[in-house]
Order: structure tokens, then sequence, then C-alpha cells
């Protein structure tokens, strides 16, 4: 008995430091995890994917609410190549770094990927030659916690998309590739009964929101049953592009940068998100600044997306939903011409290997810049040595519209 009193406080004092002591690394870093020669995950930079004690002792639990609305143009059936995932966290939080490296831990089972990546929010704006195949950005919102020593009270809500872009709808899209979109906001509130160390706090709500969201089967779904196509080389694709910083309209947003990307061949993407400015109808607001600016506006049906097109500039503004106006997301993505996308073809269609990644790339681009890129290509004093590769254009030429 007399040992059990003395060790009493010692007890109580692990019990004090393990509820409101982070027993875990505090830093947020990014976290890359590729697959080795030996198909095993390698560690390549940042944290471990999760550290700290976990333990806990329930007596009860309350859950108040768990919430779920989707939205996005989710495209089932378009199947496009995918073996690396980036996941982006805009907000800093331990929930919110929890909920990221879940989302990595999940999609390290799919045999077919070989890089899952994670990066805080601190890590923003990445600044990316080759872009991901998948991106998935979250927030956490309206974060709030209380708790005791034997209890714990926590909610919150997610804004999570899963897309081919950082943030919002691909401005023009991607050619004639799928761009799907997956948008989610999920909710979860909770009261737990009992002693719990913090690196299991929120484990209850984070597979919940795994179970809406469900990453891996997603992932599966857009891929298809067989890979579709291939990666182009990381090479191939250029510098890391400086945003443009003349756009009055952008500037007075103050936006915060995502990401800066410049995939081949010879694209430049650019993704921003900003509070949304005053007014009962924002995006028509911006449309006047933007027109202003030389772009051609349009909007889409539901009046969700503005898109405006200069030159071969594309940018699009997204405001999902008028009744929670909290941001816009903001993309740009600056086309080459027929002219740059021939260089760029000539330069790297140097042999039978090349010529393939090439002509895929090509496939991929809007029949309209197809066509320009063979003429401009027929036109060239080595159109001899591109032969083969024009006629591989031609086949995959569409057949005429009737008349």
């Amino acid at each position: 008995m007399h040992r059990l009193k003395k060790a009493l406080p010692w007890f109580l004092l692990f019990v004090l430091i393990s509820t409101y002591v982070p027993v875990i690394n505090p830093s947020d870093a990014a976290a890359v995890m590729q697959r080795g020669e030996d198909d095993a995950w390698i560690h390549k930079e940042g944290t471990p994917l999760k550290a700290g004690l976990r333990l806990a002792v329930a007596l009860g639990e309350q859950t108040a609410y768990t919430q779920f609305a989707g939205s996005g143009r989710e495209g089932e059936d378009e199947h496009f190549h995918i073996s690396r995932v980036w996941i982006v966290n805009r907000s800093d939080s331990y929930l919110a770094r929890e909920w990221g490296r879940a989302i990595q831990k999940q999609l390290m089972q799919d045999a077919s990927l070989w890089e899952v990546a994670y990066f805080p929010a601190s890590d923003l704006p990445l600044k990316v030659r080759r872009p991901p195949h998948v991106y998935i950005t979250y927030a956490i919102e309206d974060f709030h916690e209380n708790h005791g020593p034997i209890w714990h009270r926590w909610g919150a809500t997610v804004q999570v998309q899963m897309a081919r872009s950082p943030f919002g709808p691909t401005p023009g899209g991607l050619g004639t590739e799928a761009d799907p979109v997956r948008r989610l906001q999920l909710r979860y509130e909770v009261t737990q009964f009992g002693w719990t160390t913090r690196a299991v706090r929120f484990d209850r709500g984070i597979a919940q929101w795994l179970q809406h969201l469900k990453p891996l089967q997603w992932i599966q779904l857009w891929r298809g049953r067989e890979p579709q196509g291939h990666e182009l080389p990381l090479d191939w694709a250029g510098p890391p592009p400086e945003p443009p910083t003349d756009w009055v309209w952008l500037n007075e947003l103050q936006p915060t940068r995502i990401a800066s990307q410049a995939p081949a061949p010879n694209l430049e993407q650019h993704a921003w998100v900003a509070a949304t400015p005053p007014g009962p109808n924002p995006l028509q607001t911006l449309r006047t600044a933007i027109e202003a600016a030389g772009f051609e506006t349009s909007t889409s049906a539901s009046n969700e997306v503005l898109t405006g097109v200069r030159g071969t500039t594309r940018i699009t503004l997204h405001h999902p939903d008028p009744d929670e106006p909290n941001e816009v997301a903001i993309q740009a993505m600056r086309w080459p011409t027929a002219q740059e996308l021939a260089e760029w073809t000539a330069s790297h269609a140097t042999d039978a290997a090349s010529r393939d990644f090439v002509l895929q790339a090509l496939l991929r681009q809007p029949d309209r810049v197809r066509r320009e890129v063979r003429a401009a290509l027929a036109q060239r004093a080595d159109a001899a040595s591109l032969a083969e590769l024009i006629q591989a254009l031609d086949r995959s030429a569409p057949a005429p519209a009737a008349d």
C-alpha cells in the first residue's frame, strides 16, 4: 500500500503530461515516401509518419454529429496515369498534420503508387518542376478543443479536394485528358470520457473522415484496371515558373500561393487562394476587373466558376458556395503556342523511345493545338527526320465530322 501511495503522484503526473503535452515530434515537416528497388517504401525526407505514446483508457463517448457534403465532377469513368500523389496541408495544427499523415498511410497500400508525399503549410508555395498526377489539398476550419484529466471534447470541419490541380478547377482542362475533381466538406464533433494521450486523441474522427474521402478507392477508380500511359522524363519539364506580378486584380486580392509548376510540354501553372471580396456577387465584381486587364471571360452554368482567356493564358476563379463565402480558388495556366510546342517536340524527339513520349504529350493537347503543331512540324527544315512522328499524329487525328 505504501508503494502504491508513493507511486500515485508519479502516475498522476504521467497522466497530466500525456494528456496536455504532445509526446510526439512537435514540428511539422514534409514526409516524402518513395518505393525502392525492392518495392519497399523509403522515407526520402521529412519527419517519420507518426510517433508518440499511443495509449487510451476509454470510459465512453458521445458523438454529437458527423456531417458530410460533397461536390465536383468526380469522373468515375475517366482514367489516367497515376503513380504519384501529393497531400498538401493548408493549416497549422496537430489535427491537420495527423489527418494528412493518415491519408498518406492509407495510400501507401496502393501497389501501383511510386510516390506519396505530404507537405505542411510551412512548405507553401510549392515550386515544382513536375507536379504529381493527383493533389489532395485540405484545410481545417472551425477547430475547437476542450479537455480535462478524464474527458476531452473537440470538433472541426475539413475542406478537402482531390484533383489533378492543386486547388479549384483546372483552367481550360488538360486537353483531351480526364480532369475529375472530388470536393468534400467533412464535420466531426465528439466528447470522449477517459484518459487518452494526445497521439490518439483525434484518431476516431480521422477514421470517420477517411471513410468519407476514400482516397485509396478513388485513386484506383481514376486509374482504372490498367495504368494509363507513362510519365514524361523529369528533365523535360521546365524550371519552376515565377508567378505574374503585373495583374492588378490579383495583387489587390493579396492571395496565398499554393503552387507554381512547369510540367512538360512547356506549361506554366499557378494556384492561389484568396479571401472572398465583399459584395453580393464577388465573381461578378472580379469579372469586371479581369476584363479590364484584357481577358475574355465567361461563367459556368452554376455561376461557380469564372474563366478568363488572354492569348495563351487561361485563368479560373472558383467560388463554390455563395452561402459560405470564405475564399476564392484562383488558377492560371499558360499554354505553349503551336510554334513553341513544335520547337519542344523537335528538341526531344531524337530517337524512337523519345518519340513515344513526345507523341503521348502531343496527343494530350486539344485537337486544334495538335493540328497547328503538325503543320508547324511539316514546315521545318528537319521535317524529314520527324516524318514518323508526323505520320503518327495524322493517324491519331479524329475522323472529320459528317456533313
